[in-house]
């Protein structure tokens, strides 16, 4: 961050160049940028089911989680949200922001955002036709 300056106002910081960041400091006084919330350790009940874990292995196999089901470096914050709506709706969740979003240590209201801000562009459509054939 050379040459920006850094306005810390609450849990939000401004690099000064507009964009907003979410920052929290853990017990241990490290700081964390962009983890809206903490993740959860254990995996959700709501993803505890034969088919469910069956979804996510396959979204591991194609390297788009890891091993500890979390997203793959790689992974865009709009590819995330993809992931969770397509998941979700396969599995009939009504909840699915909530839950990935405690999973990953994702504010579920962003998640949305992303979402929708990504819908009918070409990279959408052709993340979503490979989703199709994953899950």
């Amino acid at each position: 961050m050379a040459g920006n300056t850094v306005y810390v106002q609450g849990s939000y910081v401004d690099v000064h160049d507009n964009e907003v960041v979410n920052l929290s400091i853990d017990k241990a006084g490290e700081v964390h940028v962009g983890e809206s919330v903490p993740r959860r350790s254990a995996m959700p009940r709501e993803l505890e089911s034969n088919r469910a874990k069956g979804m996510l292995a396959e979204l591991v196999r194609e390297r788009l989680l890891t091993g500890d089901w979390q997203p793959a470096e790689e992974v865009t914050e709009w590819q995330l949200a993809m992931i969770a709506h397509k998941v979700g709706e396969e599995l009939g969740m009504a909840n699915f922001w909530q839950v990935f979003g405690g999973l990953w240590g994702k504010k579920p209201e962003n998640m949305r955002s992303n979402y929708n801000r990504s819908l009918n562009t070409e990279a959408e459509l052709k993340f979503r036709k490979k989703l199709a054939r994953i899950v």
